[in-house]
């Protein structure tokens, strides 16, 4: 796709990062109303742009979004609503602006992950919630009647009383992946 068509795509993916962003920071939620038709609009934009190759990479960068996320959300790492918003935005851009995506927004995670803890429990406790955090990602039961008896870890935090300080707003964290996509597919040039 040449860099004036990627227009389209890339103003559409940074408008829905930026209300898929304000919802999952005020309320950890991303809405089917949202994610189901900017998916759909993804699929149709590229089929009427590119005809059927076009559909097939939209339809592509749909189906591999939704299975690098998934793994993640069945581990309860991150809620269905940041699955499918992915999946949504990597129909419209593609495949190749995929691994940008997720090395900001991961990047983007651990920042917003180390300021909180920093502020709520300065720097021994952010060693100790490391070394704890990694003893049980070892230790974890995968046998599948206890995990499937286990609440996720997204219900458990919701639940807590200081929920804002442990959940991460990952499609927020997404758009900032979606920034530094299209700051680096215009910087890259024709």
């Amino acid at each position: 796709m040449t860099s004036e068509a990627w227009i389209i795509p890339a103003l559409v993916a940074i408008v829905a990062s930026l209300v898929a962003g304000v919802t999952d920071a005020l309320r950890f939620k991303v809405y089917n109303v949202l994610t189901f038709p900017l998916a759909l609009g993804g699929l149709l934009f590229h089929a009427c742009q590119e005809g059927r190759d076009g559909f097939m990479l939209a339809l592509a960068g749909l189906a591999i979004g939704l299975a690098i996320l998934l793994v993640p959300y069945l581990f309860g790492a991150l809620g269905a609503g940041d699955v499918k918003f992915f999946a949504a935005v990597s129909a419209w851009l593609g495949l190749a602006p995929m691994f940008t995506i997720l090395t900001s927004a991961c990047l983007a995670t651990g920042l917003y992950c180390l300021i909180l803890l920093l502020r709520r429990d300065g720097s021994r406790g952010v060693v100790r919630n490391i070394y704890h955090s990694f003893a049980h990602f070892l230790t974890v039961g995968f046998a599948s009647s206890e995990v499937a008896r286990r609440p996720s870890v997204q219900e458990v935090l919701a639940t807590a009383p200081d929920y804002r300080q442990r959940l991460v707003p990952f499609s927020a964290m997404i758009g900032v992946g979606v920034l530094a996509a299209v700051v680096r597919h215009a910087l890259a040039g024709p």
